[in-house]
């Protein structure tokens, strides 16, 4: 479809052929697709997702998941260094490909319209790296420590720890901004970004 008609190269030249500020929206921080076998038919789902970002396919342990190892797809972990470059080149070439006034990123998600929702708040966040982040900062095992299983009676979602643990995963999505922003930069300094947190 883009090679036929890019919607927007289109869209900034009647902008700037108006005098308006072209600002993309690209909503793919936690819509990252999924593959074909994945979903559950029901009312406002769309089975299958009808995309899946190539890095997810070939790295599938990016998909953020629960402590027994379920997916929650369309969700990536950032705490993994590779995806974070990977989503900030996609940013560089959009700022650098269409020169808009800014990028938007989005961050919501559309995983409620191919599987449920999560059970609980801190039901996912326990990839690999996140599990070894904690032990190296913190000497706390989060596959087997009960504070950090929402189904345990001794889950306190006010505890310091899974305080600590949110924040560390929070540090991800931080980290990921400034890369992307370094990069767009890079590519083309006059491009604004901004976040839209619903």
């Amino acid at each position: 479809i883009m090679a036929k008609a890019d919607p927007h190269k289109t869209a900034r030249a009647a902008a700037e052929k108006d005098g308006f500020e072209y600002w993309l929206s690209h909503p793919h921080i936690y819509s990252e697709g999924a593959p074909v076998d994945v979903g559950e038919e029901g009312l406002g789902r769309m089975v299958p997702w009808s995309y899946m970002i190539k890095y997810h396919r070939d790295h599938p342990e990016v998909i953020t998941i629960d402590r027994e190892g379920n997916k929650q797809w369309m969700v990536p972990e950032y705490a993994y260094p590779g995806l974070r470059t990977y989503k900030a080149a996609e940013f560089a070439y959009m700022a650098k490909t269409y020169k808009p006034t800014g990028i938007i990123a989005s961050m919501r998600s559309e995983t409620s319209q191919l599987i449920d929702p999560p059970a609980h708040a801190d039901q996912f966040g326990f990839n690999k790296p996140v599990v070894d982040d904690m032990k190296r900062l913190y000497n706390v095992d989060i596959m087997t420590d009960p504070r950090f299983d929402w189904k345990s009676a001794s889950f306190k979602s006010d505890d310091e720890m899974v305080q600590k643990w949110r924040e560390l995963r929070g540090s991800y999505i931080t980290e990921l901004y400034r890369e992307i922003r370094q990069e767009m930069r890079k590519a083309n300094p006059k491009v604004k970004f901004a976040v839209l947190l619903s």
